[in-house]
């Protein structure tokens, strides 16, 4: 019940093990992979921006996600908390601002430069 490794799970009174990330790793580098064969067509912007974001992604995962019965302290806790939110605001700021920018997509749509 205090999170380690191998404690007792309150649920089903059975040992739990640490999850394994190889295989959510490996499919997620043979998303990379199968985006990079993906006609320039089917492809949105730049042909390395989505795979260059899913690796950092997974960078990021690897080394400060969350693993099954790992101890958590409440600096953690608060810290990732802190986090959401700042990604949260910032990503509602910049929809906020798209919308707004020049009358929206539609004004900008309409209006040519000159």
């Amino acid at each position: 019940m205090l999170g380690v490794a191998g404690a007792q799970s309150p649920a089903r009174g059975v040992q739990a093990l640490p999850e394994s990330r190889w295989p959510v790793s490996l499919a997620a580098i043979a998303a990379i992979v199968l985006y990079g064969t993906l006609p320039e067509r089917y492809t949105l912007g730049p042909r390395w921006l989505f795979p260059a974001l899913e690796l950092a992604v997974l960078v990021v995962l690897w080394f400060a996600g969350p693993r099954r019965n790992a101890p958590e302290t409440a600096a953690h806790r608060s810290a990732s908390a802190a986090m959401q939110i700042w990604l949260t605001n910032v990503i509602v700021f910049g929809l906020w601002y798209w919308e707004l920018d020049r009358g929206g997509p539609t004004g900008r749509h309409i209006t040519l430069p000159g």
